[in-house]
Parts: structure tokens; C-alpha cells; sequence
């Protein structure tokens, strides 16, 4: 039911109803206390799908913020010694 019973678009969506009474009156089980079961799991497992997605774009959005805060990078604090595209002997 998780493949063929949910919307997937820009985000995850519950069961449709209609995807859990087909289901149900495939195996001939469509009873209201099965039903209740099916719905009472899926809204414990998407309730915790949301929170680890959550947890997924804090821990991605914290590690953005550290990179963009570190400041620049040592290679790039001190001055680099260019050399000449000059052919000729330096002068002193």
C-alpha cells in the first residue's frame, strides 16, 4: 500500500482512503476495525516519517550555516608571490 496508495509529489502525503478500501476489498477483509487498525499504523508512520524529514532539513540547513560562518579559508589569508610572464632578467 506505501507504493501504490500514496500521492508522491514535492512531499509526502498519507494513504488515500480509497487506496485502503481497495485494498481491503481485495483480500476480503473490509471491516471497520481493520480499517481502524490500517489507519490508527498510518498516522503513527507518517507522523514519524515527517519528524525524520524534519530532522534530515535541520541537520542539512545547519551544515549550510556552518560553511557559509567559517570565514575564508587559510590558503587565501596571506599574500601569493606572482612570478613575471617576462622573459627578460629582473633588474635590481
Amino acid at each position: 500500500m506505501d507504493v501504490t496508495g500514496r500521492d508522491r509529489g514535492f512531499g509526502e502525503s498519507p494513504l488515500r482512503e480509497e487506496a485502503i478500501d481497495a485494498h481491503l476489498r481485495r483480500y476480503d477483509s473490509n471491516d471497520p476495525d481493520i480499517y481502524e487498525t490500517l489507519f490508527q499504523i498510518e498516522i503513527e508512520l507518517f507522523s514519524h516519517r515527517q519528524k525524520e524529514e524534519k530532522k534530515k532539513q535541520d541537520k542539512e540547513k545547519r551544515k549550510s550555516e556552518a560553511r557559509s560562518n567559517a570565514g575564508p579559508q587559510q590558503n587565501y589569508s596571506r599574500p601569493v608571490p606572482r612570478k613575471t610572464a617576462s622573459l627578460k632578467a629582473r633588474r635590481r
